[in-house]
């Protein structure tokens, strides 16, 4: 996805990371629901980048779980196994 991309090398879009690599499915779940809480609590926060890590799939397939759970929209990069997510 082209726009994703651009916004990638944007470094404003690396404030607001979160990198499971190495996580289990439950650490990873409590990771990402404390990340949508913290995304959610202020206003100045508007992009959120979550790093899954190439691995089993597993993680990939969580967090698309989560973000379609929580109405979030993102793109997915299948290059960096990264979803970019925007606010509801």
């Amino acid at each position: 996805v082209q726009h994703v991309k651009k916004r990638a090398n944007n470094m404003r879009w690396f404030n607001n990371k979160l990198d499971l690599h190495g996580a289990n499915i439950n650490k990873a779940t409590s990771m990402v629901l404390n990340k949508f809480y913290g995304f959610d609590s202020y206003d100045y926060e508007d992009e959120l980048v979550i790093v899954c890590g190439r691995g089993t799939g597993a993680l990939i397939l969580l967090v698309e779980q989560l973000l379609n759970e929580n109405s979030y929209k993102y793109d997915y990069e299948l290059n960096n196994y990264t979803f970019y997510i925007w606010k509801k």
